[in-house]
């Protein structure tokens, strides 16, 4: 049987015979910061035109400038298995970047809010937002953050 103790100098709570419960505050960073600007649009910009020279080369004719446009046009059918590889890779990176993320947050102790941001903007900004992350380095229980 486990009968629950009381509460532990460090503010967790112990069971009998097993290891210390995570103390509650330990979660309390919040820790988060959007990725460059730049980032934040070339990275969208580059999915987009890779999205349509995949699936749609024909549309970007219609409502994209001349050199850009026929660049587009011309790997969608000319390049179309390039253009699907390269589309389903950027895909399964940003996946795994998003993944690897949320294992990051949990490693540096950060609030679940802050690991569903971080997890959400690797997702879509991939190494510039994981960059930013993996270089936080969490301050001392002594210190305080601005």
């Amino acid at each position: 049987m486990s009968d629950v103790s009381g509460d532990m100098a460090g503010g967790g709570r112990r069971r009998q015979g097993g290891k210390p419960a995570m103390p509650l505050a330990s979660f309390a960073d919040n820790y988060f910061v959007f990725p460059h600007p730049f980032w934040m649009v070339t990275i969208p910009f580059g999915f987009c035109m890779l999205f349509i020279a995949t699936f749609s080369p024909d549309s970007a004719l219609h409502y994209l400038p001349w050199p850009l446009s026929d660049f587009i046009h011309y790997m969608g059918r000319r390049h179309q298995t390039f253009c699907i590889s390269t589309c389903l890779f950027a895909v399964m990176v940003h996946c795994l970047e998003a993944a690897y993320t949320g294992k990051v947050c949990q490693d540096k102790r950060l609030s679940p809010a802050a690991t569903a941001k971080w997890s959400f903007m690797t997702f879509i900004f991939g190494f510039a937002s994981l960059i930013r992350l993996l270089g936080y380095k969490r301050p001392k229980s002594g210190d305080k953050q601005h």
